[in-house]
């Protein structure tokens, strides 16, 4: 689990674990107060969490179907890093994104 402080406060978490599966992590967790949305610690926490998988392993995003914010972060940011070459977007369906990294 990393933690985004600013400050004396903690502005947000992100976990990572592996998934039950070989060669598979999963992100089952990213929150940010909402006066600390939109900054780039989001983005921050997740590019951690992607520099923690080993080369050649997946990792599934799970967002919850409901979460439009969710949905709208992960997407683009996932997009991106494709461009980057640090992953590659594998499938993208109602509730999960998966990537694989390089």
């Amino acid at each position: 689990m990393l933690v985004a402080e600013v400050g004396k406060v903690i502005a947000g978490f992100a976990n990572l674990s592996q998934s039950g599966r070989a060669k598979e992590y999963e992100i089952s967790a990213l929150y940010l107060l909402p006066d600390y949305q939109n900054q780039g610690i989001g983005k921050m926490l997740l590019n951690e969490l992607v520099d923690m998988v080993p080369q050649g392993q997946t990792i599934t995003l799970i967002v919850e179907r409901d979460n439009k914010k969710g949905k709208i972060f992960m997407k683009p940011t996932v997009l991106r890093s494709q461009k980057n070459s640090r992953s590659v977007l594998q499938a993208l369906r109602c509730g999960l994104m998966r990537l694989f990294v390089k």
